[in-house]
């Protein structure tokens, strides 16, 4: 199936999406929305590793806050956590899938992704 939409980034950086009959990507930069999830942590015990010691913590992802009302013909690209949290919810929310990586200089960058994903939802 393919449909027009308008791609709306609500990351706080460029996603790089590899198209679909060639080797380039189509960027899209930041909207200026970054719908997250209210977090809360629970401290569950320490390890000691190297002499310094460190928490483990159970953390907890509660309501999305700053997430765009959905649009007719928009698609909304967010972080996984705030698409997990909608799942079922709505259908318009895309997460990267697929990440493609290079080594430059020696350090593992991120170049894109090889596609957009979303979870399935009730209506489908």
């Amino acid at each position: 199936m393919k449909f027009n939409a308008h791609l709306v980034n609500c990351t706080a950086h460029d996603i790089n999406i590899k198209m679909a009959d060639e080797d380039t990507f189509f960027t899209i930069a930041p909207s200026g929305f970054l719908p997250r999830c209210k977090t809360e942590y629970n401290t569950v015990a320490q390890v000691v590793a190297g002499g310094d010691t460190f928490n483990i913590r159970e953390r907890y992802f509660g309501e999305v806050k700053d997430l765009p009302e959905p649009q007719e013909g928009t698609l909304y690209i967010v972080s996984r956590i705030v698409a997990e949290a909608m799942s079922g919810v709505r259908n318009d929310l895309l997460m990267v899938d697929g990440t493609i990586r290079e080594v430059v200089s020696g350090k593992v960058i991120t170049v894109g992704c090889e596609a957009l994903a979303r979870w399935p939802t009730q209506e489908e």
